[in-house]
């Protein structure tokens, strides 16, 4: 035999051996009833068992990012939508507001009656300026029973005429005029004492009468004329500041009527385009609610307009009623989108 095929009958040898010595080995256990487990190798200490991953194929997983971001962007425009309509309400709620509040102002105003009193009453004082005039420049030509008379006497009653109107005004116009009542009522005593002169003067002759026309002439221009001044300087100034007040309260509800009806009318335009609804009560409702108010408001600049300063209140009311509808009208859009 060559030494290479002995050297591995000599290790081949042992591990026969030991297969015999185990066979045998087992051989007894069983035969002596008892059963022996094979010998298994220890876990070591603080070793885990690992699961392996779940496998995703890589279509499946980027198809579940695409949707998780369709998802994201659909919220994005939610959102983002939700707060233009915010934006949106709250626009048109202030554009109803103030255009309730312009017609309040307006109605509520005393610049139209306050102008139209002053006016009248410069022509009643102006008229009783010119009369007494008159009476001044004819009274010493026509002696009592004169036959120019009738017109001089007729001069009287126009300049006593003329002062009660004003007087009348003052005390039924506006509170501005309270004022002008004592000082109309020491015009028309005054007025009332120059007359008497003037008669007196025209039914005597020669110096005495001269005396007495002097006397009338001084209470004309010491007691008539600077009531008279006053009263005009008075009464063109409140004409200016009322013409002023009522151009800008006329202007100012004319641009909150213009910005009402745009803001409502791109309202109902925006939310159809994006809601496609072309039609949405609560604005539309608020836009012709505001129109009433308007309208309404408007009518009193006319003499036979149907507002009245008691109807400003109810004009107020309107204009927030039309700016709860435009809310109502966009917040019935906006919870379909949150």
């Amino acid at each position: 035999m060559s030494p290479a095929r002995s050297s591995a009958a000599a290790q081949a040898a042992p591990a026969t051996s030991s297969t015999a010595q185990a066979t045998g080995a087992l051989e007894t256990g069983v035969s002596a009833g008892t059963a022996t487990a094979p010998a298994t190798t220890p876990r070591p200490t603080g070793s885990t068992i690992t699961t392996p991953a779940t496998w995703t194929p890589p279509h499946a997983e980027i198809e579940q990012k695409g949707g998780n971001t369709r998802a994201a962007r659909r919220r994005a425009r939610a959102e983002s939508l939700v707060s233009s309509m915010t934006r949106l309400a709250l626009g048109c709620v202030l554009a109803c507001s103030l255009n309730g509040a312009a017609a309040y102002a307006l109605v509520q105003s005393d610049a139209p009656r306050v102008q139209a009193v002053a006016e009248a009453q410069t022509q009643d004082l102006d008229g009783a300026a010119q009369s007494i005039s008159s009476m001044s420049a004819t009274a010493p030509r026509l002696p009592v029973g004169a036959a120019g008379e009738q017109g001089y006497l007729k001069s009287i009653e126009a300049g006593a005429s003329g002062i009660a109107s004003a007087t009348a005004r003052a005390a039924s116009g506006p509170r501005q005029f309270t004022g002008d009542v004592d000082r109309l009522t020491d015009l028309s005593a005054a007025y009332a004492a120059y007359v008497a002169a003037l008669e007196e003067a025209r039914s005597t002759t020669g110096s005495a009468a001269a005396g007495r026309f002097s006397a009338a002439e001084s209470i004309r221009t010491q007691r008539i004329a600077p009531v008279l001044t006053e009263l005009g300087t008075k009464n063109a100034e409140r004409s200016d500041g009322a013409e002023v007040s009522s151009v800008l309260s006329i202007g100012f509800l004319s641009v909150t009527s213009l910005a009402t009806l745009v803001a409502l009318l791109g309202a109902s335009r925006w939310l159809a385009v994006r809601t496609k609804r072309i039609v949405n009560p609560g604005l539309t409702g608020a836009l012709v609610l505001s129109g009433a108010v308007s309208g309404y408001a408007f009518s009193g600049l006319s003499a036979q307009g149907l507002a009245t300063s008691g109807s400003g209140p109810l004009l107020l009311v309107g204009g927030l009623a039309a700016a709860g509808l435009a809310w109502m009208g966009v917040d019935e859009r906006r919870k379909e989108y949150r």
